[in-house]
């Protein structure tokens, strides 16, 4: 069965892959890499999975009114809405291109803490992101690389 989804997610999935197109990569709906979660899906939204060997853990979630990514075991990542998407598409794309060309490390420092580190092609760190969801001691952290999902 093939599912049809409303205008605002078509239109939130064409951002994506138009940041795929500029990086010779397949569309979302025709790329091998990716596919759609069976149990998350409506005509309001709809999520992609990364399934590709050795890459971060990434899932796409296209909503009617927003985008959200959600990156390793952080949930809610990133979510933009169609206000913040519209008044700010470059800088959605450059992070969307970003996400997908970059060596990606993840600092653990047990269930509590995560940071998430972006490094451009000459290995300089271009954005990191952290995430606290309670107590925790920065400790016996580890730390786990995960190489570019694509090139550029």
């Amino acid at each position: 069965m093939i599912m049809k989804y409303e205008n605002e997610v078509y239109d939130k999935i064409d951002l994506v892959n138009s940041v795929l197109e500029n990086l010779n990569v397949a569309s979302l709906e025709t790329n091998r890499d990716f596919i759609i979660d069976k149990s998350y899906y409506q005509e309001h939204y709809v999520k992609f999975l990364l399934q590709k060997p050795n890459c971060i853990e990434l899932q796409l979630i296209f909503i009617n009114n927003a985008i959200q990514i959600n990156i390793d075991r952080t949930n809610e990542t990133f979510e933009w809405s169609d206000k913040q998407i519209q008044k700010n598409i470059n800088e959605v794309k450059g992070f969307i291109k970003m996400l997908f060309t970059s060596t990606i490390k993840v600092e653990y420092c047990g269930f509590n803490y995560t940071k998430i580190y972006f490094y451009d092609v000459s290995g300089n760190c271009v954005k990191n992101l952290k995430y606290v969801t309670g107590l925790y001691l920065k400790f016996g952290c580890k730390i786990k690389e995960y190489k570019p999902i694509y090139s550029k």
